[in-house]
């Protein structure tokens, strides 16, 4: 995917185009601020879409498939990176909530037990 970009690019339209498709530079610590952020990136998308295709028009004698090729590898970079952020900050939200849900679990298994054991043993079954 980089390769398409690198072969048909110059580096200067390269590294507009890699910081045009870039998620974020510095990844968010906290799951929260993620989600937060690929929100405002969504709002943001048709800007770097059009900004993306005035840098592609500039491109000297670019003819439709390669304008196309390039188009569809930093469509598809821009999902790869916003997808593993999505995933980090999944990951770290679902790692909160088993850290709450275990403990609660375990609660809701001793009190089940409990009262089905004070059922019996009073005769209600």
């Amino acid at each position: 995917m980089h390769s398409v970009l690198s072969e048909r690019l110059d580096p200067f339209r390269l590294r507009r185009v890699l910081e045009i498709t870039d998620f974020s530079p510095n990844p968010p610590r906290f799951a929260l601020l993620a989600v937060f952020l690929m929100i405002r990136d969504d709002a943001r998308a048709y800007s770097r879409r059009r900004l993306l295709r005035r840098i592609l028009a500039g491109v000297p004698g670019l003819g439709k498939d390669e304008h196309d090729a390039i188009w569809n590898a930093a469509r598809e970079r821009e999902l790869l990176l916003r997808r593993i952020a999505l995933l980090n900050a999944s990951r770290d939200l679902f790692k909160y909530w088993h850290i709450i849900h275990v403990p609660l679990a375990q609660t809701m298994y001793i009190t089940m037990s409990l009262h089905i054991g004070v059922a019996l043993m009073t005769g209600y079954l």
